[in-house]
């Protein structure tokens, strides 16, 4: 528990995430590719950011990112193309988003 203390309890930084992706058409619905970008932060720095899509009615988990760097790079398959990617809309961290 250590790192949680040391990142959460002691750290002063505030994570800041933004996204960019690609959503690719497959035989069994979309690939979506992309990368997670994290500032405000040590490089060291770890955190799971669940990521939703955002399309025709409510949002849907697409998966969660482990954070680590200043950029992380992540893939996931749905079965609707997302018009948008979400970080974190249940607010379950602290952190910005853009």
């Amino acid at each position: 528990m250590e790192w949680f203390f040391e990142e959460w309890v002691r750290g002063t930084g505030i994570p800041h995430y933004r996204l960019e992706f690609t959503a690719h058409h497959t035989e069994t619905g979309y690939q979506i590719r992309g990368k997670l970008f994290q500032t405000g932060v040590p490089r060291s720095f770890i955190a799971r950011v669940p990521l939703y899509s955002s399309g025709a009615g409510r949002g849907t988990l697409l998966g969660t990112v482990v954070a680590a760097g200043p950029e992380t790079s992540f893939h996931f398959d749905a079965p609707n193309l997302p018009r948008k990617i979400i970080v974190d809309p249940q607010m379950t961290l602290l952190c910005t988003a853009e």
